[in-house]
């Protein structure tokens, strides 16, 4: 239960305007993913609920960007890191409805990408359908790797329990 609302927090604050870009959910996710392997979380339910906070934040980004347009913009953070934005604007211009994609693999740009799309213009339906399939395989790009992890750790342990048995036979027989 209570890992799994974190798992959704960190999501859906990495998702998020601006928030996003100083919530790093790499590590987060990596060790959920151990949690997995280790049993205590299921694999479907954690891919989820990481995809469904990805993309709750992304939708409120989307939002902000769709309700306040340019004067989103304006705000303090982007007036005092002016490259943001044209960086932001070259990579959707140039990838278009594939930006949606690529940017929720790249973390600089994905916090900024929803607004500037829905700034843009972008249709609502177009960044749902690009936007879904992203958060669901960026929570697995990273979770699974912590599954990997987390199983390697239960392996080595008990290879490790196996050896020292062996071990104390050898040195009493």
């Amino acid at each position: 239960g209570g890992a799994l609302w974190l798992l959704f927090a960190i999501a859906f604050c990495d998702s998020l305007l601006i928030i996003g870009m100083f919530v790093p959910a790499a590590l987060p996710l990596f060790a959920i993913g151990a949690l997995v392997a280790l049993g205590a979380l299921e694999l479907w339910p954690t891919l989820a609920v990481a995809a469904g906070g990805a993309i709750c934040g992304d939708a409120i980004s989307y939002w902000l960007g769709w309700r306040y347009r340019e004067r989103l913009f304006a705000m303090r953070f982007f007036v005092r890191h002016p490259d943001i934005l044209p960086r932001g604007q070259r990579f959707f211009d140039r990838y278009g409805v594939y930006s949606i994609f690529l940017a929720r693999f790249l973390g600089p740009v994905r916090a900024i990408t929803p607004a500037l799309a829905a700034a843009s213009g972008m249709r609502p339906w177009w960044f749902a359908l690009a936007d879904g399939p992203a958060a669901l395989l960026w929570a697995a790009a990273f979770i699974l790797p912590g599954v990997a992890f987390g199983a390697s750790i239960g392996l080595a342990a008990e290879v490790a329990g196996r050896l020292a048995v062996l071990l104390l036979i050898m040195l009493c027989g």
